[in-house]
């Protein structure tokens, strides 16, 4: 009797061998399907004069989103201009008085120069006196009409002698004094002709000195006038730096101007409109907002128990709940520095936020699609490992159970990855020990037990 009962009423327990396997987890993280969002602020304070779009619309590059009122900018541009087109003409101006006054300038100096020459030359010849043969004319003429006189002096005697003897009459004797007399005077004059051109006067000289001088000062003055165009051409320079300051000045209300008009920077639809039409914006207030259409990217909260296995430039793959039975490679390109509590749900439980780009371009992707992400990290490599299941916690240590003459023994083992029901075996075991994986909940060390398939 005893021994057909043997074996019967004891625990059963199931045994398995340790396995060599690459170990890995997955990771599933839930989230939604974004695009960028671009907020539009106000460049300018001011009113809004035109607001052509509205909350939902779609919008497409290049279409006018709203007009700030940029009436004073016109008007300011508007003077600048006219300002720029009298520098202008000034310029223009003052350009073709330069070369008038260049020409009439040089057109002075040389006529002053000949004349200072001239006057150099005749303040020369008064000092030197007649020239040579202008002596030798003039001594002639004293001569003649010193022969002249002789004659009519001789006359006369003659004349005195025979009124005397009473031969020739009263006539006669006035006519030949009137005639020496004549004679007389232009034998002075002669000699006064040949002394004023044989002789220098000082005040002759010093007259032709005072001539050349003024001379010299009418070149002084012409060469000072010409002068003047050095000022003309400064006028010049001053009105054309006037011009570029003043098309300075004019660029930047036309940029002031642009910019008050605001373009819409990429396809998309309004998503936020916070002003209308007529209110007026300060400088930097957001105006509306473009969720934009791509490209897109899918944000997910990843639980805290596998937040630790998130990492940048990680493969994962994309499913959409709106098209099951499909899947898109992704990668993780953003990582948040911090988990946070999830909004809704218990305050204790906490994500991390990643971003996710799609590996390549889906036409039929859409904002706020829902979406999940899957990733699995490798953790150890032909690791060793046993089920979880036939792990015991005890004090802090970690034990298994084999069963050794049909009773339970435990023996301590190391632990290495854990990831699913797996866990790596460091320690403690030989890869050809079988362990205890089911059945041994609740058993002592020592407890006889039957193993069963």
């Amino acid at each position: 009797m005893g021994c057909t009962n043997v074996g019967k009423g004891l625990p059963e327990v199931r045994m398995a061998r340790l396995e060599k396997a690459d170990m890995s987890i997955r990771y599933v993280a839930s989230g939604h399907v974004v695009s960028k969002t671009i907020r539009i602020g106000a460049p300018d304070t001011g009113t809004i004069v035109s607001l052509p779009v509205q909350l939902n619309e779609p919008v497409k590059k290049g279409k006018v989103l709203f007009q700030i009122d940029d009436a004073e900018a016109r008007q300011t541009l508007q003077t600048i201009e006219s300002d720029i087109a009298s520098a202008r003409a000034k310029a223009e101006e003052n350009r073709a008085l330069s070369g008038i006054r260049a020409s009439q300038s040089a057109t002075q100096v040389a006529q002053a120069q000949r004349d200072q020459e001239i006057a150099a030359l005749e303040e020369r010849q008064k000092v030197i006196g007649a020239t040579r043969e202008e002596r030798q004319k003039f001594q002639e003429s004293v001569r003649q009409a010193q022969e002249k006189l002789r004659q009519s002096e001789t006359e006369l005697r003659r004349q005195k002698q025979l009124f005397k003897e009473e031969i020739s009459s009263q006539s006669e004797l006035e006519k030949a004094e009137s005639q020496y007399r004549q004679d007389q005077s232009a034998y002075r004059e002669a000699q006064a002709d040949f002394k004023a051109q044989t002789q220098t006067r000082r005040e002759e000289i010093d007259i032709q000195r005072v001539k050349a001088l003024r001379a010299a000062d009418a070149s002084t003055l012409a060469q000072q006038k010409g002068q003047e165009e050095d000022l003309i051409l400064f006028r010049v320079r001053s009105a054309e730096a006037e011009v570029d300051r003043l098309q300075a000045s004019a660029a930047r209300q036309r940029y002031l101007i642009e910019r008050r008009r605001v373009i819409c920077p990429s396809d998309g639809t309004v998503s936020l409109l916070n002003f209308e039409q007529g209110e007026t914006v300060t400088g930097s207030a957001t105006v509306l907002a473009i969720v934009t259409h791509g490209p897109y990217y899918v944000e997910a909260e990843v639980d805290e128990q596998d937040a630790v296995h998130v990492a940048v430039n990680q493969p994962v793959t994309i499913t959409l709940t709106s098209m099951p039975g499909k899947s898109y490679p992704g990668k993780v390109v953003e990582v948040a520095p911090s988990l946070e509590a999830r909004p809704q749900g218990p305050s204790d439980h906490k994500v991390l936020r990643i971003k996710v780009n799609f590996a390549e371009k889906l036409p039929e992707l859409r904002s706020g699609l829902e979406a999940d992400v899957q990733g699995q990290v490798g953790l150890a490599k032909e690791a060793m490992s046993v089920p979880r299941s036939s792990l015991i916690r005890d004090s802090g240590k970690d034990y298994v159970y084999t069963v050794k003459d049909g009773k339970l023994s435990r023996i301590e083992v190391t632990l290495g990855t854990v990831s699913g029901d797996r866990a790596e075996i460091k320690s403690g075991l030989t890869p050809s020990t079988d362990v205890v994986v089911e059945g041994g909940d609740g058993l002592a060390a020592g407890t006889a037990v039957k193993v069963v398939k």
